[in-house]
């Protein structure tokens, strides 16, 4: 068996099935599609995805390939913390973590858009780099949420979702929750400065950020006002 036929394998497992029932019921779909979607879930659909959506010769050369999130859980709807403002000069030239422009054929939307919920949710689990970074965007909860399931999704990947200040806050603190992703330091520091992160998660990352993160934070007008203060005060408790 090969590797990829054994990621598909590990892939519909158990988790990946408690992850779709838990918003089975709130998903909108009517029964004919919740059906197929089960079937897509456990790997015994007949959805034929195109080729060229799945293969991405340049993913196989990307380091950081890690897989899914373990026992992702679909959070509820929260308010993010609102900011104005935007970063001091400091902050814009520290940052490393520029996000990687992905380049998207305009027919290639066209022709996800016109897929159906069942389809595109494969097409979140098994698509190329692509579709993920068009998927992570779509208008269905559910589809976002399965993207963060791609066994070819790398750690580059998710820290360009994390940094992303369009990004949702739910797909935002699925990533936090994450240990396993987040033992990535870039990633830490892309969840702590998006103001669209849920305030409990940057407060919570926060504390494993370096000194000089710290006190770009602290400076920060792109950040809620309670993150930038408590910046602040641990760059006093350091002294």
């Amino acid at each position: 068996m090969t590797n990829d036929e054994n990621s598909v394998k590990d892939f519909a497992s158990k988790d990946i099935t408690d992850l779709w029932l838990q918003f089975q019921s709130d998903s909108g779909l009517d029964s004919a599609e919740a059906a197929e979607v089960e079937r897509v879930v456990s790997g015994k659909d007949s959805i034929a995805l195109p080729t060229p959506l799945i293969e991405d010769r340049s993913e196989s050369n990307e380091a950081g390939v890690i897989g899914s999130a373990p026992n992702l859980a679909m959070p509820p709807k929260t308010q993010s913390s609102s900011a104005v403002g935007s970063d001091t000069p400091e902050e814009e030239a520290a940052s490393t973590a520029v996000p990687k422009e992905v380049k998207i054929d305009g027919d290639l939307r066209v022709q996800i858009d016109g897929m159906r919920v069942p389809e595109r949710i494969k097409l979140a689990m098994f698509g190329n780099k692509q579709c993920r970074s068009i998927l992570i965007f779509d208008k269905n909860r559910i589809v976002k949420m399965f993207v963060l399931k791609n066994p070819k999704l790398s750690v580059t990947e998710v820290v360009d979702f994390a940094q992303n200040p369009q990004m949702e806050d739910f797909i935002l603190r699925a990533i936090a929750d994450s240990k396993e992703w987040m033992r990535d330091y870039n990633l830490k520091r892309a969840i702590v400065k998006n103001p669209k992160t849920p305030l409990d998660l940057s407060l919570r990352w926060l504390k494993f950020l370096n000194s000089n993160d710290i006190k770009i934070l602290a400076k920060s007008k792109n950040v809620p006002q309670v993150l930038a203060v408590s910046a602040k005060r641990k760059m006093q408790e350091e002294k």
